[in-house]
């Protein structure tokens, strides 16, 4: 896990985030953008390119399976603002995810 400035995928400007490769393709990485929206965002194709992986609450941590890349956790809330807490899990490289464990509401 690297974590250090990166430029924002999107405005251009400069977030303290997650940055996360698939341990089995380089092409794969993920990105969490925690100072502003937590959202998660994929690239396919080096980081030339990006996507929002999964907007579903804060994402405070996220996990990529070390043994089969297309498993991924999320940790939701905990920035002590109403909303969602709770763990997601993706099987298919971030396309879909479930809540798995712990989800409740601070609403």
């Amino acid at each position: 896990m690297l974590i250090s400035q990166f430029v924002h995928p999107f405005t251009g400007g400069y977030q303290i985030g997650k940055l996360k490769f698939d341990p089995q393709s380089s092409r794969r990485l993920y990105y969490n953008e925690i100072a502003v929206t937590g959202v998660i965002f994929k690239s396919e194709d080096y980081g030339v390119s990006w996507d929002i992986c999964s907007s579903f609450g804060i994402s405070r941590t996220f996990i990529v399976d070390s043994i089969h890349p297309n498993i991924l956790y999320q940790g939701i809330g905990g920035n002590g603002l109403p909303g969602e807490l709770g763990i997601r899990k993706s099987t298919d490289y971030g396309n879909s995810w479930s809540d798995v464990g712990l989800h409740i509401s601070t609403n």
